[in-house]
Order: structure tokens, then C-alpha cells, then sequence
């Protein structure tokens, strides 16, 4: 259990959009409930903006993967995902052959979806064109960054935006509520509702951003 927090005692208040007040009296989006995994996450990870290609790639894939799926199935086999796919790095999972394939897909608690998975190689090949032709995926990716904040709508402007854009460069098994999830997480749209103790700081961080990123 996380350090100052009892959850049994998360208190729920601000309905429709929901805040739990945890033990050390801080509030936080409530789909973390009471998961110690989701606490990690929503407190160090979710929403903190993103440059890095292979980090970025990795959440794009991590969505993917989550299409049917709980998101704390995903994290909790995130480290085993990592392991199977080089850490995500995108030159690496181009170059994965049917040999791969069929060795993911026989390693136990992996995700054993042939379609996903080809799904993540043909993007990362695809990634590596759009490297070739703009120098990064992050600053591909950050030309969608989302200013309003979208709480309860399941898609956005820039996420169906991008989603086309990804379409167009063959991406496959995306839509803009997948997209949207990812921008959520990697900082692209801030999803922390107001009030959260990251929803100040995350947008003291995008305010922060310079243009052009730096690369990676």
C-alpha cells in the first residue's frame, strides 16, 4: 500500500466528475479508486507530457494492446510487454519477422492477439518513415497537442485529427478514443480534472513546452 493512504477510507465527492480525497487529504481523479497500481500511475506517469519516440511509440502500443482489455491487466503485465518488445524500440519491432511472431505468441501471460501484434510491427515501420521524413515521432506527434481540456467526451478534435493522419501513413488498429486515451497519457491533452493534485502541475508543465521540441 501506498505510504499515508488507507483505502478503505478514500472519500468520493465532486460527482459527475468524480475526485477521491485520500488519507494524506490530497484529491485525485477517481478512476484510480483504490488500486495501488492505478495510484502509481495517475500520480507519477498519466498525463506527464512525453517527447521521447520509443516511450511515445510504447504508449500508442500499450492502448492498442488495452482494446478489450482492463488497463490494469496492461499494467500489470506492462514490464513482461517490455521484455517481449525491446523495450519498445521502434527499429527493433520493425525488424520482427514471423519467427517473432510466433514466439510472442507462445510465451505464457503475453498478450496472444496475432492481430495486435502485427499491428505493432507494422506501426513502428511506419514510425520509422515518419522519423525519416520529420525528424521525430515527438515532434510529428506534439503538432496534435490539444489546449482545451475534454473531461467526458470520448474523442476530441485532435485526436480524430490524428488518428486520420496515422490512417493515412498505414497505421492499423487505432481510432480516436484509443488516440485520445494516448494523448491523454502522454501529456497531450491533460485529462486530470480540476482539482486533482497533477492538474496544475501538468499544465505548468505543457505551458513550459518550447517549440521545436527538442528531438527525443
Amino acid at each position: 500500500m501506498i505510504k499515508g493512504y488507507n483505502i478503505n477510507k478514500l472519500q468520493e465527492i465532486n460527482k459527475p466528475l468524480k475526485l477521491l480525497r485520500g488519507e494524506d487529504n490530497k484529491l485525485r481523479c477517481h478512476w484510480q479508486s483504490n488500486i495501488e497500481d492505478y495510484l502509481l500511475y495517475h500520480d507519477q506517469e498519466w498525463g506527464f507530457p512525453v517527447f521521447n519516440d520509443d516511450k511515445l511509440f510504447e504508449n500508442i502500443c500499450l492502448e492498442i494492446f488495452q482494446a478489450g482489455i482492463s488497463w490494469l491487466t496492461i499494467l500489470r503485465k506492462r514490464q513482461l510487454l517490455r521484455e517481449i518488445f525491446c523495450e519498445f524500440q521502434i527499429e527493433r519491432i520493425a525488424s520482427f519477422t514471423e519467427k517473432d511472431i510466433s514466439r510472442i505468441l507462445h510465451i505464457p501471460k503475453a498478450i496472444h492477439n496475432r492481430r495486435k501484434i502485427l499491428s505493432i510491427i507494422n506501426n513502428a515501420r511506419k514510425t520509422i518513415k515518419i522519423k525519416e521524413e520529420l525528424g521525430s515521432l515527438s515532434c510529428y506527434i506534439w503538432k496534435y497537442e490539444e489546449t482545451k481540456e475534454h473531461k467526458k467526451e470520448s474523442t476530441t478534435t485532435a485526436s480524430i485529427q490524428l488518428t486520420e493522419n496515422l490512417k493515412k501513413r498505414g497505421f492499423t488498429f487505432i481510432g480516436p478514443t484509443i488516440i485520445k486515451s494516448f494523448m491523454e497519457a502522454s501529456g497531450l491533452i491533460n485529462g486530470h480534472i480540476k482539482g486533482c493534485i497533477n492538474h496544475d502541475k501538468i499544465n505548468k508543465i505543457r505551458n513550459n513546452i518550447k517549440q521545436p521540441l527538442i528531438l527525443n
